[in-house]
């Protein structure tokens, strides 16, 4: 072997070093490759300029494999992590000094791998070249060489690439700095509205307890006649609270994606749900298996101090367990302030399914040939989609156990007055219209939402009634003003299922999706 293969092999193995407790392995070596096949296919001399921008190259990935893998083997963190953001814009230069010093026995192994990267680079440098291969060899090394490079073009694997990577990451502290500014002036106005709009605090200790999760489609719970055992803990529940869970028939959200449904559900006439909290004396919690920024600076800020962000990995492949927010609740709920709002932020059934049930765990309807895979193979859907449709009821399968728990742990609560009220932003399409798996702004699967409320004091309506009443997102924080009794003029005014007066419009967006009467026959 050359010494210049010995050195890229070195290079590569600080790669894989620095990625091994990730899932990014492959693509980055992928991204990796294509100087290297360059420097062995057409030699080059040593200390020259091609050899200056591969030894470059080299290094570049060496010290982004040793940074992501401190980053995720200490906090479980990925570079898009908005707890990385959040440190990084928060972070003054005497702060960072500080933090290395204070950290500097993690950082010890670290640093030797990032020594074998520098020599890794600097045999790469001063090599002398070795012997290119043939003609042949050379056209198939190019061949590879240019389709790793336009790999590049692909959004998936372009964000894993050092240099989008890392000026990404720069580019969105510099923005969070500069929002952190304007959502700043944003809370104020709403928390000053919320204090014209509620002169009072409410009366009598109350625990309200909401669940926001994430992709719920409630044509797949069991509760709503789905044929498969999806929501057995909650099954079981119903059956011995008293008074009774009801359950919502049908609701609607207004986006198929979570920034702006989660606004469509908060924010109502120019008020927060959190903030009309805080000025009615209510004690605000928000414990979220989320990791988004945009989630924790428009609405998670509102309840700092007891803003507990408990995810360090963004996005879909995110697999921390919602049971995470389990131990923060029994704190929330143990608190003895007399008046507390707990908002919960699950990821429930979010894409990837698979990753929304704990590893090593069975899933009791892959390959089960029952009644849901024989109305999916009769409406044509491919091997593919009943597998992920498997993998969708078992995330929320085991989404129910939680959910479940976070009632049963509310009504156990010693408040006087006690309420649980449970949602998702969106729906999800899992082969109900289309052959698709995922968010779908196109069907209405996209915007099914379930919704259950337990009140430990019968309300103005009874849960029977409640049950057959509709529900859209609009009319979400006008609801939880009236559950939290909130002095208001929301909580009577806008039409909403607690009103006895309720009046039901289907949102316009809902209606676009409708199908079609078709025209009469001749």
């Amino acid at each position: 072997m050359s010494r210049m293969a010995g050195a890229l092999l070195l290079a590569a193995g600080v790669l894989v070093a620095g990625h091994l407790s990730s899932d990014r392995v492959v693509q980055l070596l992928w991204l990796w490759l294509p100087v290297p096949l360059l420097m062995l296919a057409w030699p080059s001399r040593p200390l020259g300029p091609a050899r200056w921008l591969a030894a470059s190259w080299l290094l570049l990935f060496g010290v982004d494999a040793c940074l992501r893998g401190y980053l995720f083997s200490r906090y479980g963190m990925t570079h898009e992590s908005s707890a990385l953001l959040l440190a990084l814009a928060n972070t003054q230069p005497g702060e960072a000094w500080e933090y290395l010093l204070g950290h500097a026995h993690e950082l010890l192994p670290w640093l030797g791998l990032l020594s074998l990267a520098v020599l890794a680079a600097a045999l790469a440098l001063r090599t002398p070249a070795p012997q290119g291969p043939s003609r042949r060899r050379q056209r198939l090394v190019l061949a590879l060489a240019l389709l790793a490079l336009l790999s590049v073009g692909f959004k998936g694997m372009r964000r894993f690439h050092p240099l989008w990577a890392w000026p990404g990451v720069a580019l969105a502290v510099q923005q969070q700095q500069a929002d952190w500014q304007r959502l700043g002036d944003q809370h104020r106005q709403w928390r000053l509205a919320a204090r014209a709009a509620v002169p009072r605090p409410v009366t009598g200790a109350a625990t309200v307890v909401l669940v926001l999760s994430d992709s719920v489609n409630p044509d797949n719970l069991q509760l709503h006649g789905y044929p498969r055992a999806t929501t057995p803990a909650l099954q079981q529940l119903r059956t011995t609270l008293e008074p009774p869970l009801a359950v919502v028939r049908e609701a609607w959200a207004q986006d198929a994606s979570t920034i702006p449904a989660l606004q469509r559900l908060l924010v109502r006439d120019g008020q927060h749900l959190l903030a009309l909290a805080e000025a009615g004396g209510y004690k605000v919690w928000w414990i979220s298996n989320h990791d988004d920024l945009a989630v924790k600076n428009v609405h998670a800020r509102l309840a700092e101090p007891r803003m507990h962000m408990l995810n360090r990995s963004p996005g879909r492949r995110s697999a921390t367990p919602d049971a995470v927010v389990l131990p923060r609740l029994r704190e929330a709920l143990a608190d003895p302030a007399p008046s507390k709002l707990i908002v919960l932020h699950l990821l429930g059934a979010h894409p990837y399914y698979e990753r929304r049930v704990p590893p090593g765990s069975a899933n009791p309807f892959a390959g089960s040939d029952d009644a849901v895979d024989a109305a999916l193979r009769a409406a044509g859907r491919p091997a593919w989609l009943i597998d992920q449709r498997a993998a969708y009821d078992a995330a929320l399968r085991h989404h129910d156990a939680l959910l479940a728990e976070t009632l049963a742990l509310t009504a156990r609560s010693s408040a006087t007055r006690r309420a649980w009220l449970f949602t998702s932003d969106h729906g999800q399409e899992v082969g109900h219209e289309r052959d698709h798996a995922g968010h779908s702004p196109d069907t209405l699967a996209g915007y099914r939402i379930p919704l259950l409320l337990w009140q430990s004091e019968p309300g103005s309506v009874p849960p029977a009634e409640l049950e057959q009443r509709r529900f859209r997102a609009d009319s979400f924080t006008p609801l939880m003003a009236a559950l939290l009794r909130l002095d208001t003029p929301l909580a009577t005014q806008p039409p909403h299922l607690l009103q006895p007066t309720f009046r039901w419009q289907l949102p316009e967006e809902i209606q676009r999706l409708q199908p079609k009467p078709r025209p009469s026959e001749p």
